[in-house]
């Protein structure tokens, strides 16, 4: 049997992460439709049952509606919910630390906004006047399919587990392997963005901190992919003690570039 070229291999192995890892998502485009309490939203009026009350932070402030999803949107998705409303909550103060997720399981259609109101503080700003939101949206929601990205901590792991496997060369770490075997895993990772508004897929982070976190405490990069790799195997895509994007928020600007969401 002719041997690959190492490049060959890494082609190879790129196209086995994809396969292994691609999973539906929910693409949200944001409209400036006028929302109902009852819609999928980011800003704006919150759905509010008559025995809830809006979460505070520690301060005891009211918090602030980030986004609210009707799950009856999400039917795409098979292992989300598809009735009741998710909402996310977050103080006004910068860096927004504080938060809360709540689910409505049963809907009171009879509800009104203007039974809502009168229920809402003056929503004062934090002490930098900021606030991730600028205004009410509406979602679009488009589905879509999303491979594993370039901020999660297993895309180099799963990478050297699939180039061992199909070239018989043990790498722990791309850097072990040929130069062009590198720079095709580096040409991937640093084009699979998943940093969108979406529902579903892989989560990107900003912040070099959040990336570390989410490694084994013992994680090290000498160590033999197949120790490391026990960790991998493990992972259950459709677990529910998986990690899982549940919703996340991209900056928006309008056409003016002025500041939007994000």
């Amino acid at each position: 049997m002719n041997r690959l070229k190492p490049e060959e291999y890494a082609e190879l192995a790129i196209q086995k992460l994809i396969k292994k890892t691609t999973v539906p998502i929910l693409n949200i485009a944001l409209t400036d439709e006028k929302t109902t309490i009852f819609d999928s939203k980011i800003g704006g009026t919150p759905y509010l049952p008559k025995d809830m009350e809006i979460p505070k932070d520690k301060n005891g402030r009211q918090m602030r509606l980030l986004a609210q999803i009707n799950c009856k949107d999400l039917t795409p998705l098979e292992d989300y919910p598809h009735s009741g409303i998710l909402q996310f909550w977050l103080t006004v103060d910068f860096m927004w630390e504080e938060y809360e997720v709540a689910y409505h399981k049963n809907i009171d259609y009879t509800l009104d906004e203007k039974d809502i109101l009168p229920r809402i503080q003056d929503y004062t700003e934090g002490k930098d006047g900021s606030f991730p939101v600028n205004g009410e949206y509406g979602m679009e929601f488009v589905e879509d399919t999303e491979s594993m990205g370039h901020f999660d901590y297993r895309i180099e792991a799963l990478f050297c587990q699939y180039y061992t496997e199909l070239s018989g060369e043990f790498i722990s770490i791309p850097e072990d392997a040929d130069e062009e075997v590198y720079d095709i895993f580096i040409d991937y990772r640093d084009d699979a963005y998943t940093g969108f508004t979406k529902i579903g897929g892989y989560e990107i982070s900003t912040q070099l901190t959040d990336y570390l976190r989410y490694r084994p405490e013992n994680y090290d990069t000498s160590l033999h992919w197949s120790k490391y790799a026990t960790y991998v195997s493990n992972i259950d895509m459709k677990s529910d003690e998986e990690e899982f994007v549940l919703f996340q928020l991209d900056s928006h600007y309008n056409n003016s570039k002025d500041y939007k969401v994000g």
